[in-house]
């Protein structure tokens, strides 16, 4: 009797054996791949930067009694510039937003090598402006186009062999530029950027001196710059940003 039950437990164990072995098998469904995290250009920052300026320095003078303006020879005056900037950049999907504010030291320099016994002369003394950005967050890169208020301190200045006079300009008006800025850690960004600067036209009246008579100036002083800077990005990424391109 035991062999009889034995026997009957050791067939029900391989039928169940087999039966299990042609059930189907089922593997976990294979997990969406997640798009990588980019980095995050939300945060404020500051920096520093330097680099050139040029223009071309439009100028015309009158002559006593401040008549029409007669003919004066343009003239360049290039330079360096060395300044500190702040700002502050919004990412939403790929798009970066923000706006950013700087001043600049500047040594633009030039004459116009002497006219009618008078050489005029210019001295860019402080640069500045309040810009809004617009750019492509594109992972750790981010080209931009930027635009916004810019004012420009100079000197103008007429000397003779004995004698000279300057005068201060105050010069606002509007920039507009593009660049590029990489972020080479999570804090720390470098910039390369070009930008052009419109100022209004400003008369600078100088009274008779020496040699020097009495004129009126008409001051045009545009001016192009390139710049380069290395920015310090508070906190790093805020977060990532789920590419979406």
């Amino acid at each position: 009797m035991r062999t009889i039950l034995l026997s009957t437990a050791a067939f029900a164990m391989l039928g169940t054996a087999a039966m299990a072995a042609d059930l189907p098998t089922y593997e976990p469904a294979p997990m969406s791949p997640v798009a990588a995290p980019t980095y995050n250009w939300t945060g404020g920052y500051v920096g520093a930067q330097g680099g050139y300026g040029w223009s071309d320095i439009g100028n015309a003078f009158d002559t006593a009694p401040f008549g029409a303006f007669t003919g004066q020879p343009d003239y360049s005056a290039d330079g360096w510039l060395l300044g500190i900037l702040a700002g502050y950049d919004y990412q939403w999907n790929w798009a970066v937003v923000g706006i950013r504010g700087d001043i600049n030291w500047a040594d633009i320099t030039g004459n116009d090598g002497g006219f009618g016994g008078v050489t005029d002369s210019f001295e860019g003394n402080w640069l500045a402006s309040v810009t809004a950005r617009l750019g492509a967050g594109m992972d750790r890169f981010h080209p931009y186009v930027l635009g916004g208020f810019a004012y420009y301190d100079y000197d103008y200045k007429l000397a003779t062999a004995g004698a000279s006079v300057k005068r201060g300009g105050d010069a606002f008006g509007w920039t507009l530029g593009a660049g590029i800025e990489i972020a080479v850690t999570d804090n720390i960004s470098v910039s390369g950027e070009y930008r052009h600067y419109w100022f209004n036209d400003e008369n600078l009246t100088f009274p008779a001196t020496g040699g020097i008579a009495n004129q009126r100036i008409n001051v045009d002083p545009d001016l192009d710059t390139f710049m380069v800077g290395v920015n310090w990005r508070f906190g790093g990424p805020a977060g990532p940003v789920m590419a979406n391109y």
